[in-house]
């Protein structure tokens, strides 16, 4: 559709005045920055009420800056127009474009990790060509630094970038370290492997993990945390969700408030010496005040049990309350030190 007097669509000549009664949006592949800037685009989009409006909004501002953001994060957006299921419905539907064979991109960035954690990345992808001739191959190498535990980590991920179907598989081993400088408690290290399927939309993932861990206390450490299991194994299966509309302050100068609604559960003891269910959600409301403030209102919990009778549940395993950052937005508790909220040892 082009905002002048119409164009041909199909066989069929669009005028540019022809009433839209509803937008439908989708999100597919987008994450972190690039989806903020994609629910800023969209809402706009959602407030057309012709198809040249509809046009107008498809090649303005919103989806201009769109596109530098996916750019600055090595990726790129295509935006699909297609009619709805009934007159007066268009769906459009902002996507994660396929990169060409033979890219390479590096990333470096900053906000929320896999747990909703602060932290700090760097990663490296190379887009090859597949075997069979289809969709390229993604190779990846990705190093993480998590300011809330003090962790880093590091990663090799083989992903296809995009699929036909609505979940795209991934496999991923690295190895990683945690309370590296024990203020939060006694050094970590882990090896682990995974299996994911992930949703396009980014809001569901399916994961099938196994981890071989370490914990080494100093001579410093309780008495508790040395009696307890200092190497375990532990497969697991889980389930993420996670749905964040909250405005981004650089990008989303239009946007006053949003949400965040996450909820995870994990199920362990297929192999290995540890047999626990764990599972925790954690819900915000962020509105935007004066100018550059937020106001963010939040409510989370968690639980974790042994799936065992008499069975212990190992340190890693555990939830700790306290800190401005916190282990995960759950755990946050300012005023408090980190993980301070609750019995010492």
């Amino acid at each position: 559709v082009v905002g002048g007097g119409g164009s041909i669509s199909g066989g069929r000549f669009v005028r540019a005045n022809e009433p839209v009664d509803e937008v439908r949006i989708s999100l597919v592949g987008l994450q972190g920055r690039t989806h903020a800037a994609a629910l800023v685009a969209a809402k706009v989009a959602q407030g057309a009420r012709t198809l040249g409006e509809l046009d107008r909004s498809l090649r303005g501002e919103e989806v201009a800056k769109l596109t530098s953001v996916a750019a600055a994060h090595g990726e790129d957006v295509s935006i699909g127009v297609t009619p709805g299921p009934q007159r007066g419905v268009i769906c459009v539907t902002y996507r994660n474009a396929p990169p060409p064979v033979g890219t390479s991109t590096v990333v470096l960035d900053a906000g929320l990790g896999d747990e909703l954690d602060a932290s700090c990345s760097l990663r490296a992808e190379h887009f090859a060509a597949a075997a069979d001739g289809g969709s390229p191959v993604c190779l990846g190498l990705a190093g993480m630094l998590n300011f809330a535990n003090d962790a880093t980590r590091a990663t090799f991920c083989l992903s296809p970038p995009m699929t036909t179907s609505n979940f795209v598989p991934s496999v991923e081993i690295g190895l990683g370290a945690a309370n590296m400088t024990e203020l939060l408690g006694p050094l970590q290290r882990a090896t682990f492997g995974a299996l994911s399927l992930k949703h396009a939309s980014g809001r569901h993932v399916f994961q099938l993990k196994a981890a071989a861990r370490d914990m080494l206390p100093s001579n410093l450490a309780s008495i508790s945390i040395k009696r307890g299991p200092l190497q375990t194994s532990k497969a697991s299966l889980a389930y993420k969700y996670v749905n964040d509309t909250r405005p981004v302050m650089d990008i989303c100068a239009e946007t006053s408030s949003g949400n965040l609604q996450a909820a995870s559960l994990e199920l362990s003891g297929f192999f290995g010496d540890v047999a626990l269910a764990r599972a925790k959600f954690a819900l915000m409301h962020s509105r935007r005040i004066s100018g550059n403030g937020l106001f963010n209102l939040s409510a989370a919990g968690a639980l974790a049990m042994p799936l065992i009778g008499g069975g212990i549940i190992p340190f890693q395993d555990r939830f700790f309350l306290g800190g401005t950052f916190g282990q995960g937005l759950g755990q946050r508790l300012p005023g408090f030190a980190a993980p301070g909220g609750g019995p010492t040892d």
